[in-house]
């Protein structure tokens, strides 16, 4: 019940500060990173629910006619599960790619809110939206290893199970002990 708790409360706190910097122009992936710190810690099902909410609300908050990020978001839980099975997540320095990959996984409702469904000159989109991924992708490469980071601190004081030790719950790892 604590783990759901926290949960709750990252993902509220990390839509609030996302809706918040979304208000002065600013594409921060808080949400997606919070997604993908779920997906490794407790499982990447619990990552898909999360995302699947947070995506509907952020589409919501942002005025989108369509639900672009609550169908892109669950891939960050997806590629959580992927990146726990095949990388060390002890390492804050291992979170620095997936930062990227999440970041670009997060803006891509934009481009094709921008591209497809808005009818803009396809050269203006880009020409707008190759900054704000630039912007994006290098924000998120520093934020994620600092929002794990932080959560784990948070975790280790509650007792939860944290993103640097995920990696030792991988079944395949139990049976060679």
């Amino acid at each position: 019940m604590t783990a759901k708790l926290y949960s709750l409360s990252i993902m509220l706190i990390l839509f609030w500060l996302q809706v918040l910097a979304g208000s002065c122009a600013l594409q921060v992936p808080l949400c997606i990173g919070g997604i993908f710190y779920i997906g490794i810690a407790y499982s990447w099902r619990y990552g898909i629910i999360w995302a699947v909410l947070s995506g509907i609300s952020l589409d919501l908050a942002y005025g989108r006619e369509f639900f672009l990020a609550a169908w892109a978001f669950p891939a960050a839980a997806v590629f959580a599960e992927y990146w726990r099975r095949k990388n060390e997540t002890r390492y804050l320095r291992n979170c620095v790619l997936p930062g990227i990959v999440i970041a670009l996984v997060s803006i891509l409702p934009v481009w094709i809110y921008k591209l497809l469904l808005y009818d803009a000159d396809p050269g203006a989109a880009v020409k707008e939206l190759l900054p704000v991924t630039i912007f994006t992708s290098g924000i998120n490469a520093w934020l994620l290893p600092l929002l794990v980071l932080i959560l784990d601190r948070i975790g280790k004081q509650l007792k939860l199970p944290l993103f640097t030790r995920a990696g030792k719950r991988r079944p395949e790892l139990r049976d060679r002990l």
